[in-house]
């Protein structure tokens, strides 16, 4: 499980670059780690959009990680 804590920043037309450090928990032990990404808003309707994100991850200890998910958000 990895647990971030982002700072966000909208470069326009639907782009968000993410940076933060970060911990992954494993059963036996804890790394840190560092996170950089993007995001990408593309809207469906007025109620919701779709987020496309790509994230790196990289351990302190030299191990990384790179992430590709689907996100679905809603408007309040």
């Amino acid at each position: 499980m990895v647990f971030t804590l982002d700072a966000l920043h909208e470069i326009g037309n639907g782009f968000v670059l993410s940076v933060g450090p970060g911990v992954e928990l494993e059963k036996n032990e804890s790394f840190f780690l560092a996170r950089v990404g993007v995001e990408y808003e593309y809207d469906i309707n007025e109620n919701f959009y779709l987020m496309p994100t790509l994230f790196h991850d990289q351990r302190f200890d030299g191990f990384s990680t790179t992430t590709f998910g689907l996100g679905i958000g809603h408007f309040f």
